[in-house]
C-alpha cells in the first residue's frame, strides 16, 4: 500500500527514502533517526504509523488527533516538517483513515508543488 500513496502522490524514486525503525544493527534511536532525515535533506519527514512518531515526538500523543499536522522541531533542518501519517497498513484496513490519510498527503503534496 505504500507504493500506491506515493504514486498518488507523484513522487519519483529520487524525491523519497523510505526508512525503517530497525536496521542489521538493532532498533534505531531517535538520534539515528534525526541524523537519517539530516543527512537525506528531508524537507518532509514522515512517520508512518503510531511508533514511528513516537520516536521523533519522545511522547505518546495518540495518532489519531495528530496525523497531518505540520511539526517543526529543533532537531530537524530549519526548512524540515515531520507530519505524521497512519500507518499504510492499517490505512489498507480503514476506509475512514484512508480519506484523512489522503487529505494529510494533499497537504504535503502541495507544500512538494505536486498537487
Amino acid at each position: 500500500y505504500f507504493q500506491k500513496m506515493v504514486q498518488a502522490m507523484k513522487l519519483t524514486p529520487s524525491e523519497y527514502v523510505l526508512t525503517g525503525l530497525k536496521d542489521a544493527h538493532g532498533e534505531k534511536t531517535p538520534e539515528d533517526l534525526f541524523e537519517e532525515a539530516h543527512w537525506w535533506h528531508a524537507r518532509y519527514v514522515v512517520p508512518l504509523g503510531a511508533q514511528a512518531c513516537q520516536a521523533f515526538l519522545g511522547n505518546r500523543e495518540r495518532l489519531a488527533t495528530i496525523h497531518g499536522r505540520f511539526y517543526q522541531l529543533p532537531r530537524l533542518r530549519s526548512d524540515a516538517e515531520l507530519v505524521p501519517l497512519f500507518h499504510p497498513s492499517v490505512i489498507a484496513t480503514n476506509m475512514n483513515m484512508k480519506k484523512s490519510t489522503w487529505v494529510d498527503m494533499q497537504k504535503i503534496m502541495k507544500g512538494l508543488e505536486k498537487s
